[in-house]
């Protein structure tokens, strides 16, 4: 079986251009191997306008058709017909890429045309037509030029016609938006972005506010925006003076104190100013004092009420779809509502009531706790759990198990995720595995386990669990094998002996077989190699290329079998890297993890150093292990390479000597 390491690059298309669509908007996903080339299409229909091509890595510019060599980094560039190459894939280059296409016209740079007053800009002889198509009559010489077409929405006029048709504001026209954009980034979606604008005039702001209501129905809304530091100043207010006692008017605040007046505020300091009257007034008022004559109605203050939405706290969806729960609360004064999450604290723009988004991931799902307080008793509280619908995911801490015949063995996958509930089972070579006294499944905590109770060699194989429900399936790949597990190197400066030209290694292995032989791959370390040219290729050796010693096996059973191997020829003060491999009648283990060592110096040399390592320490450079059971295959298949080429140069090498012996004696 060939592993490998699999890589999942989207790419989208996306046009910023409202006009007649030069491109194809194909959302591709593409899996393809590690240290392999990938080539990402733009899909673009046959235009004779000029395009202007831009490719994003996860929403960050990578690189411009005008500029390609400037912006692109290394192992990409960017071809005539304006796809991306991605050469030695890494595991950082794993993204979401976008491939944006502007079509552009203008002439030279200069405007010559707008479509909002097209006769007015547009010289003699060009018209533009309803489609925004350019036309030249009686072409000159100094016609000649780069023309460029490009669109850009007016949210200025947008946001006018509605004021004027919707709230009949007949004087609102462009010139009182003294800012407007639209928020966030196009993303194709059916759902408007909304358009943030910035009025010139408090008394336009007011009427405009007071005039909302009228778009009702309308699928329009307005909503007002405060500042950061007004936001916080606004917040600090209402805490300290209550919901119904705060407001905003011609973008002022405005609190109604202790005694009843209103007070206009624009700092912290206002607050607490007023804090201190209140505070005063309040130590006033507990001197006594006769009776007075007439009683003033003290308003009713009732504590808050949380009812969920839904009713039964309960709301189960789908992956993809929207969830949307909420919390009606009452009380004088009207609380405010706070929510968490799993106990911790959710960071929102604002206070509210409901809550709505798209269940994009499974982990969104949990208990939603929302708080309503309005500091009349204790706080009321209401929890809501959402339940997010998505295919099964399996996890295994070991996937690689090493046995033998007669012994006791297990396979174990852990169901992490299913919902709905998923059927499971277990496959050999695609086939259900039958069970019987010897052979046994079993459940526990969500951890499903193959169990061997006796070993034959016939078991030896590939086995898969899967689990799967309506939404998707989950497989994990697990091998029952007699292979010996990987070697490991013991690191003890009191064993690891060194010499100017020779160096003791020790390792372990775990078998339950005989080892027959091992190979043992040396090479010298020279740091991080980097070559100067990104395109160099060469058909020399590498300097630094593995060099295979066979060390014989040993003759007990084991479990455990230890080796120890002195090293000799080595050049002095040099840094070496060590890798182990072992056999037995199963077949060859997996490369043991990285030994880094070095030589002691020689006559007149120094220590050695690298740009990694400055001790001749012997140092251990542990694999990390790939998440959800992706092995390393480039390793694998590298050593495999390796140990078959060594194998054939040991075996012509034996070759040419017994050629050479024969000659001799003939």
């Amino acid at each position: 079986m060939k592993c490998f390491t699999c890589f999942l690059l989207f790419i989208f298309t996306q046009n910023s251009v409202k006009s007649e669509k030069p491109f194809k908007s194909i959302p591709v996903t593409v899996k393809t191997y590690e240290n392999d080339t990938v080539l990402l299409p733009c899909y673009i229909d046959e235009n004779e306008g000029k395009l202007r091509v831009r490719w994003y890595k996860d929403k960050k510019l990578l690189g411009d058709s005008h500029t390609p060599h400037e912006i692109l980094p290394p192992r990409v560039r960017m071809h005539a017909n304006y796809s991306l190459q991605v050469d030695d894939l890494q595991a950082e280059d794993t993204a979401d890429y976008t491939c944006e296409v502007r079509l552009l016209y203008s002439k030279d740079q200069k405007l010559l045309g707008d479509s909002h007053t097209p006769h007015e800009i547009l010289p003699p002889r060009v018209r533009m037509h309803a489609n925004y198509s350019l036309q030249v009559d009686d072409l000159q010489a100094e016609d000649t030029a780069d023309y460029t077409c490009e669109a850009k929405e007016d949210t200025a006029q947008v946001v006018a016609k509605v004021v004027r048709s919707h709230l009949e504001l007949a004087d609102f026209t462009v010139s009182d938006v003294r800012r407007c954009h639209r928020m966030g980034r196009p993303t194709g979606a059916s759902k408007p972005r909304p358009i943030l604008c910035k009025l010139r005039d408090v008394s336009v702001r007011d009427s405009i506010w007071f005039a909302k209501m009228k778009l009702k129905g309308t699928g329009i809304t307005v909503s007002e925006f405060l500042t950061r530091s007004r936001h916080q100043l606004f917040m600090s207010a209402r805490e300290k003076f209550g919901v119904n006692n705060c407001w905003t008017k011609q973008g002022h605040i405005y609190v109604v104190g202790s005694d009843g007046s209103r007070h206009r505020v624009g700092t912290l300091d206002d607050i607490v100013r007023l804090e201190q009257v209140k505070e005063k007034s309040c130590s006033i008022a507990t001197i006594p004092s006769s009776p007075p004559s007439l009683s003033t109605p003290v308003p009713k203050k009732d504590s808050p009420t949380v009812k969920t939405i839904p009713a039964d706290g309960f709301l189960e969806v789908r992956k993809g779809d929207y969830v949307d729960i909420g919390c009606e609360t009452t009380g004088t004064p009207p609380p405010i509502v706070d929510w968490r999450k799993n106990g911790g604290p959710m960071a929102l723009l604002e206070h509210r009531s409901r809550i709505r988004f798209r269940a994009e991931h499974r982990l969104l799902a949990g208990v939603y706790e929302c708080i309503a307080n309005n500091g009349v008793g204790e706080p009321a509280r209401a929890t809501i759990t959402v339940v997010i619908q998505d295919a099964p995911v399996v996890t295994s801490s070991r996937t690689y198990v090493h046995t033998a015949v007669g012994l006791r063995a297990a396979l174990s996958a852990t169901l992490e995720f299913a919902v709905p509930h998923a059927t499971t089972a277990w496959y050999r070579d695609g086939r259900p595995v039958k069970t019987d006294d010897r052979i046994v499944q079993m459940v526990q905590d969500n951890v499903h386990h193959l169990i061997f109770r006796s070993v034959r060699k016939s078991d030896l194989g590939n086995y898969t669990f899967r689990a799967e429900n309506k939404l998707g399936m989950a497989d994990l790949m697990f091998k029952l094998t007699g292979v010996p597990n990987a070697a490991s190197f013991k690191v003890d400066a009191t064993l690891n002996k060194a010499t100017s030209t020779s160096f003791t290694l020790i390792w372990e292995v775990d078998s339950y077989s005989t080892l027959i032989e091992y190979n043992l791959w040396l090479r010298p370390y020279y740091g991080r190699l980097v070559s100067p040219e990104p395109d160099a290729f060469t058909t020399e050796p590498p300097a630094n290329q593995w060099s295979k010693i066979i060390v014989p096996g040993d003759s007990s059973e084991g479990p455990i079998h230890s080796a120890i191997y002195t090293v000799r020829g080595l050049t002095p003060s040099t840094v070496y890297e060590a890798i182990v491999t072992s056999r037995n009648r199963f077949g060859w283990s997996k490369p043991s993890s990285i030994l880094h060592f070095a030589t002691e110096p020689g006559a007149g040399r120094t220590k050695p150093s690298t740009a990694d390592y400055s001790e001749i320490t012997p140092i251990l450079v542990e694999t990390e292990p790939e998440a959800y059971n992706i092995t390393q295959a480039q390793i694998f298949e590298r050593l495999n390479e390796l140990s078959s080429g060594a194998r054939e140069t040991v075996c012509a090498s034996a070759i040419l000597v017994s050629c050479c012996i024969l000659l001799i004696f003939s």
